[in-house]
C-alpha cells in the first residue's frame, strides 16, 4: 500500500493466471475511502497491468509528484528481468515514458524512488552474477539512462566499505568475518532534496542461513552519481550488526526515512545496548556523523520487531513494532512510541 501526493491510498493487487502471464491492478481510493472512479482506463479505479510471469513478492509501487505512478515488478527467473512502468495520474500508461510507458531493466530484488528533478531510481542485485554487487540506474521521465549522471546513467556497488566496519566487541572481530560477505542485496533507496541518493545494502554470506553473517550499511552517492566521500567513512556508514554472537549487541532491519524538522538527515529504528536491549533512533547528519536518542526507560527482554516509522509530524517520530515472547505459549504485544526530536 502506498498514498499518492494528494493523500489518495494506493492498493496493490498481484494475480497470476499461468506460468508465463500474470496481472498487477492497481487500485486508487479517495481520501474517505471510496473507489476513485476517475482513476484507470475503464474510469473503474483499476489500473489492471500486464506483465509476464512468474512474478517474484518484490513489486515496488512509487507514487510520484505529479499525481503519476512508478511501477517495478522483479521476475523470479534466472533472468532477473525487471519490467518498469509509468502510469499518468489518470491511472492510463504514461505514453512519454519507453515503448507504451514501460521498459525494463535486468535486476534481482530491487527497489525504487523519484529523484528530485523527477528522474526514476531503480537498485538491485546484478544480473549476470546473483548476489556479488548492486547496480543502480537513473531513468529519465521518458525512458532513457541519465548519461551525465554516474557511469552513463548508472551507478555499481561490489565492495564492503572495511573502513565503516561496526567496532569490535568482546571475542567477535567484524573484520574476521568481512571476507565471507560475498553477496549484495539493495535494502532501500532514497533522493535527498540536495540531489544526493542514499542507498541501503546488505552484505551476508550465502552459505549461511539467517541473519547473522551480515552487514547492513548505507551508502551515498553525490548529485552527480558517484560515491560521497565527504559522508562517514569514504561514503559510507554501518547501520546493523555483523554477525554478532547471541550475548553481543543485536539489533534489527534499520527502517529508513527523513527527520521531520527539514535537515538533511537519515534515522533509524535499532537496538541499543547489549544484555537489556533498548529501543532508539539513530540519526544522522549530512557528513555521517551518528547520533542516537534512546526511547525513555522503554526496555525489552524479548525480542522486538520494527516495522515502520510512520507520519512524521514537526520535529517527532512515531514508531511502531512488536514484542515476540520466546516463551510457551507465545504472545505477541505491538507497541507505538513517540518520540520527541531534540532542536539541532
Amino acid at each position: 500500500m502506498a498514498v499518492d501526493a494528494s493523500g489518495r491510498p494506493l492498493l496493490l493487487v498481484r494475480r497470476v493466471d499461468g506460468e508465463s502471464r500474470g496481472y498487477l491492478e492497481i487500485v486508487r481510493l479517495t481520501k474517505s475511502g471510496q473507489i476513485d472512479r476517475s482513476f484507470g482506463p475503464r474510469s473503474n479505479g483499476v489500473a489492471q497491468l500486464w506483465v509476464k510471469a512468474p512474478l517474484g513478492n518484490n513489486v515496488v509501487v512509487v507514487p510520484l509528484r505529479t499525481g503519476g505512478i512508478f511501477i517495478v515488478a522483479a521476475r523470479t527467473t534466472a533472468a532477473g528481468r525487471t519490467t518498469l512502468i509509468a502510469l499518468d495520474r489518470s491511472g492510463r500508461p504514461n505514453r512519454r515514458f519507453a515503448e507504451d510507458g514501460r521498459t525494463a531493466v535486468r535486476l534481482f530484488d530491487p527497489v525504487a524512488a523519484e529523484a528530485v528533478n523527477g528522474d526514476f531510481l531503480v537498485a538491485g542485485t546484478e544480473e549476470l552474477v546473483r548476489g556479488q554487487g548492486i547496480q543502480m540506474f537513473r531513468i529519465t521521465p521518458w525512458g532513457s539512462d541519465r548519461f551525465e549522471w554516474g557511469s552513463i546513467g548508472q551507478y555499481k556497488i561490489r565492495e564492503i566499505p572495511t573502513a565503516a566496519l561496526p567496532p569490535a566487541v568482546a571475542g567477535f572481530d567484524p573484520a574476521n568475518v568481512i571476507s565471507k560477505l560475498t553477496a549484495f542485496k539493495a535494502t532501500y533507496i532514497e533522493a535527498r532534496q540536495n540531489g544526493a541518493i542514499d542507498v541501503g545494502v546488505e552484505s551476508y554470506d550465502p552459505s549461511v542461513d539467517g541473519d547473522h553473517s551480515k552487514y547492513e550499511w548505507l551508502r551515498r552517492i553525490s548529485p552527480n552519481g558517484l560515491t560521497d566521500t565527504a559522508f562517514g567513512a569514504n561514503g559510507s556508514i554501518f547501520t546493523e550488526s555483523i554477525g554478532y554472537p547471541d550475548n553481543a549487541d543485536e539489533s534489527e532491519p534499520p527502517t529508513f526515512d527523513l527527520l521531520p524538522d527539514g535537515n538533511d538527515g537519515t534515522l533509524s529504528t535499532a537496538f541499543i545496548g547489549s544484555s537489556r536491549p533498548t529501543l532508539g533512533i539513530v540519526s544522522v547528519d549530512s557528513s555521517g556523523q551518528r547520533n542516537t536518542l534512546q526511547i525513555g526507560d522503554v526496555r525489552f527482554h524479548e525480542h522486538f520487531l520494527p516495522t515502520s516509522i510512520v507520519d512524521p509530524s514537526a520535529n517527532s517520530i512515531t514508531a511502531c513494532g512488536s514484542v515476540i515472547s520466546t516463551g510457551t505459549p507465545r504472545r505477541i504485544n505491538s507497541y507505538m512510541f513517540k518520540l520527541k526530536l531534540p532542536r539541532r
